[in-house]
């Protein structure tokens, strides 16, 4: 899937298929935000969705259109990987991560709750970067920093 390809339907396929196609032991999604920091996000909810994506369409009732619990929470240790990311020397350019409990109510936080429902949540992860004020580079050098923590920690 591209950056550009925002839409609730893509990831109500897509999600589900590339899981069952690789069944991997971890997954990390990565959003953009304008954010100055990782964002480690530890929820999702099944509510809320009333963005409209890229094809104008929006969930009905605003709800993901799987069937599952009202909110879902990773099983992965975010306080752990948080301490870990900050305490690290060196810091990549100055980057730090910071625990988030809001992954937006758009496609990054559909798609986390796409993955927690489908998978499972000792599997699954959602990082926020920022966009803009490092390089990639940096944000590749700090998701490398986060994906060696949690192999790490399972």
């Amino acid at each position: 899937m591209t950056g550009f390809d925002v839409a609730y339907k893509k990831i109500d396929t897509l999600v589900p298929e590339l899981w069952a196609e690789h069944q991997p032991d971890l997954t990390i999604h990565v959003g953009v935000s304008n954010i100055s920091c990782i964002q480690l996000e530890t929820k999702a909810d099944r509510e809320s969705y009333d963005i409209v994506d890229n094809d104008q369409f929006c969930p009905a009732d605003k709800k993901h259109c799987m069937a599952g619990p009202d909110t879902i929470t990773t099983d992965l240790d975010v306080a752990q990987l948080h301490d870990k990311f900050n305490a690290l020397e060196p810091k990549v350019a100055g980057l730090t991560a910071q625990i988030s409990n809001d992954a937006g109510k758009f496609i990054c936080e559909y798609t986390y709750y796409t993955s927690l429902n489908c998978r499972g949540p000792s599997k699954t992860l959602f990082v926020h970067v920022p966009y803009q004020g490092f390089t990639e580079q940096e944000i590749a050098e700090g998701l490398e920093r986060i994906l060696d923590i949690c192999l790490k920690m399972m």
